[in-house]
């Protein structure tokens, strides 16, 4: 007599092959994700960088021209 009951190790079976299909599935997905970066020619990542550069210098001035233009405003014109 086994001390485990009938079936219990087909459970156990389909338990451990959704396990080792699961680490495929995120091995594969990795190995893709890898692929897709590699795929990306690497003059895009150094106009992507000096881009978000601009963007940033675009803004701090934006800012600037804003809080100059804003005091100006505020100052009353003489009438002459």
């Amino acid at each position: 007599m086994s001390e485990y009951p009938p079936g219990s190790f087909v459970f156990a079976e389909r338990i451990m092959d959704m396990h080792v299909e699961e680490a495929r599935r995120e091995v594969q997905t990795q190995r893709l994700r890898r692929q897709a970066g590699a795929a990306r020619p690497r003059s895009q990542r150094f106009y992507g960088a000096v881009l978000a550069g601009l963007g940033q210098q675009l803004v701090a001035w934006g800012a600037s021209l804003q809080e100059g233009y804003s005091t100006e405003e505020s100052t009353p014109a003489r009438a002459g």
